[in-house]
């Protein structure tokens, strides 16, 4: 069953790439002055522009696919609404912080006055969106407008997982069956429980991105420096994606070469907050890297690891890579997910190796791993 409005998808990917605009926009003013009403006129206009020019694709959405976006929505909605209507837990009290920081600024400003002398330099896209829509939004509180936020862009998530899917496969039908299995994607629950807004937001991107890529669709040039503006790892999980896809598809070389300089459009978040990333990293965070590893941690840190994958993606895999070599069945879409996948496990263990802590690597590398567990999986269903 088809929904029968056609253009349903097409005003979800207008709202994905009008918030999007707003945190180009806020970004690059932000130092500034940040007016809300400014931003939101500029971004409105923008974003028109950006519609009529790109040609958005149209898609139908299965109605299985809308169920599974309000069933993913439920599952994170309720129990937070059964603790406390807009839990404020539900909400990392970081992205409050950054949210009412930049409120009482009136632009991006250098620390955390009157909260800390830290320097602001944490990132913080999705920061500039929830406090431009704040202003329309007067009626709910500040935390409300978080939570509200990532509860919408689990339900895009879903679609574009089906969308993405649905192209990588080549079947419709994947794509159903991808929009249902991602119901069992664990860390979907994980970050909005803890308020993990800015990655939800930046899983949509890497999905409108190469759901975009693949429809050769402008609109990609725009989404590519908004995901290095909202989270820095799941820009580097994109990476991980493009630079295994051009191995098994060295054709795609020119197109995606021809996003990279868009990227300078993220200026602003270079210079407020890679800058201070590339600082600590080379001259804070080597010094506290462990010189030696317990193997008695190694148990605990595996478990953890297939733990936080989620059993049901798990053992999904497990049962398809049997089914693989049974029928002595691996097409290049197949290896491809099992590469980003082993590649994403070496990451894990060397940084264990390394004493990196989880906090600096693994939450953003779960959603990538997740990803291709899935797509390995619907090429068997496919």
């Amino acid at each position: 069953m088809i929904v029968k409005k056609r253009d349903w998808w097409k005003m979800e990917i207008k709202a994905l790439l009008f918030a999007v605009i707003i945190i180009l926009i806020a970004y690059w003013i932000g130092f500034v002055f940040l007016n809300p009403l400014v931003v939101l006129g500029l971004s409105l206009l923008l974003t028109l522009i950006v519609v009529k020019k790109a040609s958005l694709p149209i898609e139908k959405i299965p109605i299985e696919t809308i169920l599974s976006a309000l069933i993913v929505m439920v599952i994170c909605a309720v129990p937070l609404l059964l603790i406390h209507p807009f839990y404020m837990g539900s909400n990392d009290a970081l992205h409050t912080i950054n949210h009412r920081t930049l409120e009482m600024a009136g632009s991006i400003p250098q620390t955390y006055d009157p909260y800390s002398s830290v320097s602001f330099s944490y990132q913080i896209g999705f920061a500039l969106l929830s406090k431009t829509l704040s202003n329309p939004l007067f009626f709910l509180e500040d935390y409300q407008v978080i939570w509200l936020l990532g509860l919408v862009f689990v339900g895009i998530e879903t679609i574009l997982f089906y969308l993405v899917s649905k192209e990588l496969l080549g079947s419709r039908q994947a794509g159903v069956w991808a929009s249902i299995l991602f119901i069992g994607t664990k860390t979907v629950y994980i970050n909005f429980f803890f308020g993990m807004m800015p990655r939800i937001l930046a899983s949509c991107l890497i999905l409108a991105f190469l759901y975009l890529h693949k429809k050769k669709n402008i609109a990609r040039y725009l989404i590519f420096p908004a995901l290095i503006m909202v989270h820095a790892g799941y820009f580097v999980n994109l990476i991980l994606l493009l630079s295994v896809y051009l191995l098994f598809n060295p054709s795609e070389l020119k197109p995606i070469i021809k996003v990279i300089p868009f990227g300078l459009l993220a200026i602003p978040a270079f210079i407020q907050n890679y800058s201070v990333y590339l600082k600590n990293m080379l001259f804070e965070r080597i010094a506290s890297v462990s010189s030696s590893v317990s193997l008695i941690q190694l148990p605990s840190f595996t478990l953890g690891y297939l733990l936080n994958l989620g059993w049901t993606p798990l053992v999904l895999f497990v049962l398809a890579i049997g089914l693989s070599i049974k029928k002595h069945s691996f097409s290049r879409e197949k290896k491809f997910a099992l590469t980003v996948f082993l590649l994403g496990s070496i990451i894990y263990f060397v940084a264990f190796v390394f004493g990196i802590t989880v906090e600096n690597v693994y939450p953003w590398l779960y959603r990538l791993e997740q990803f291709c567990l899935w797509q390995y999986v619907l090429q068997n269903l496919n």
